[in-house]
């Protein structure tokens, strides 16, 4: 979670109101506050971290108690875009883009949105569904024959992805504006790309874009539309196709080579 460094003493007044029991805080931190058995930290940048065994309950209430400060000095409406599938050679790469007004965003912070990777996978598709019936967005499924033919047309992952991102923003702008988009930064090339394609738009291109809620939301679409993705692949293949490339190293031993376009990346180095 993040707020503009200016409303970090708001926050520390707000988690002090609240009831957070202020602790003395390492070295670069601005606050530090317990909530029962959930700890959160305030960094003097506006970042606020969550730990602890109850750190997903205090966040949902910390979140929910912060909102205003989090909406304060935000320009809307404001588009996050994220994608799944990015590093694991088996399925598809899926691109999500979410646009959010005022109202909108303020519904998302109440549905307790974050990162997809914090999240267990059985909360995803019921969350990306509440996500989808909430905003506006746009999200764009590469299956692997897709993904293939368009990796060979552009030799690079991320100058593909560039490309995916540059398609769905100009369907989604054109129907709806934005004055901001935010993006996590995947190359270096990726903020000054969507500058010169929509240079009335202010363009937040930022490592670990999933702090912003509207990221994560376009997240956790992009997993779910993955997750579904790959349960049509296992039901094709009789075996279950899991996250992640280590799981799934000796399923690629059973599909023939001469069809394994169709379900895996191939310029992935992965072997036999």
């Amino acid at each position: 979670m993040k707020v503009r460094k200016e409303e970090v003493k708001r926050v520390i007044e707000k988690l002090r109101e609240i009831g957070g029991k202020e602790e003395e805080p390492p070295k670069g931190v601005a606050a530090r506050f317990r909530f029962g058995g959930g700890i959160v930290q305030v960094y003097h940048t506006g970042s606020i971290t969550f730990s602890g065994k109850e750190r997903e309950k205090v966040e949902s209430e910390v979140v929910k108690a912060l909102s205003e400060e989090v909406l304060r000095g935000r320009e809307f409406p404001i588009v996050g875009c994220d994608e799944a599938g990015k590093g694991e050679f088996f399925g598809p790469l899926v691109v999500a883009c979410v646009w959010a007004d005022r109202n909108k965003y303020r519904q998302l912070l109440k549905l307790g949105v974050k990162d997809s990777k914090r999240l267990d996978e059985r909360r995803i598709p019921k969350l990306s569904e509440e996500i989808k019936n909430t905003c506006h967005g746009r999200v764009k499924v590469l299956m692997p024959e897709e993904y293939n033919r368009l990796y060979r047309k552009y030799r690079n992952q991320n100058r593909l992805l560039e490309e995916v991102y540059l398609e769905i923003l100009k369907e989604l702008l054109k129907k709806h504006g934005a004055k901001v988009v935010v993006i996590d930064k995947f190359s270096k090339s990726i903020g000054e790309r969507l500058k010169e394609e929509f240079p009335e738009v202010e363009i937040v291109a930022i490592p670990k874009g999933e702090d912003e809620p509207v990221v994560a939301a376009a997240s956790i679409v992009a997993k779910a539309e993955r997750l579904k993705k790959l349960r049509k692949m296992s039901q094709e293949l009789g075996r279950k196709v899991k996250e992640g490339n280590l799981e799934n190293r000796e399923l690629l031993k059973e599909i023939p080579k001469e069809i394994r376009y169709r379900f895996v990346k191939e310029h992935f180095n992965v072997e036999d």
